[in-house]
């Protein structure tokens, strides 16, 4: 499964930016707020780009091998027990212009569509299990890429417009502080 959340590559990326940074920082402390900026605004727009490019895989025709029931536990506070949600989870193979490929990822996005009701996902699988053929879409620009469910839900659409919107008001607050502490 793809997920979008605090990937380790991802820290390690700002981490390596942050360091690389902090001569910079040290030598132009008002170049701080650029730099934050300008991490935010490349994660939030790298982030909505993968999500609009959705909308150019292409459908194809292929074959479920198995299917199981995955966990991601959350904890919702400190001192909570974590909490399951479960998605389903599809090996398949698939052919895309004469070539065959095999994946296991079900949804584009696991966060879209993980639930804490276990039935809804032994549904999904069910209606899975009793399809003949199967619609997997296709990335185009890389045809091991694939998805049974490439649906996005609005919830993970406003964390990159949140990360947007934050970028540019912190390289904005950047500028006033530059043209303020002129």
């Amino acid at each position: 499964m793809r997920d979008h959340g605090g990937d380790i590559y991802k820290v390690l990326w700002v981490m390596g930016g942050l360091i690389i940074s902090l001569p910079f920082v040290m030598l132009i402390p008002d170049v701080v707020p650029f730099i934050i900026g300008f991490i935010l605004l490349w994660f939030g727009y790298n982030q909505y780009s993968s999500y609009k490019g959705l909308s150019e895989w292409q459908a194809s025709q292929g074959k479920l091998l198995n299917t199981d029931i995955g966990i991601y536990s959350v904890a919702e506070g400190e001192n909570s027990p974590p909490t399951p949600f479960y998605f389903p989870m599809a090996h398949y193979h698939y052919i895309y212009k004469g070539v065959t490929y095999e994946n296991n990822v079900y949804a584009f996005d696991k966060e879209s569509i993980w639930t804490p009701d276990i039935s809804i996902v032994q549904n999904t699988i069910e209606n899975l299990s009793s399809s003949e053929d199967l619609v997997v879409y296709v990335n185009p620009a890389n045809p091991n890429q694939s998805s049974l469910n490439i649906t996005v839900s609005s919830k993970r659409y406003s964390q990159a417009y949140s990360l947007l919107v934050s970028g540019f008001l912190i390289v904005i607050l950047g500028v006033y502080l530059c043209a303020t502490n002129s």
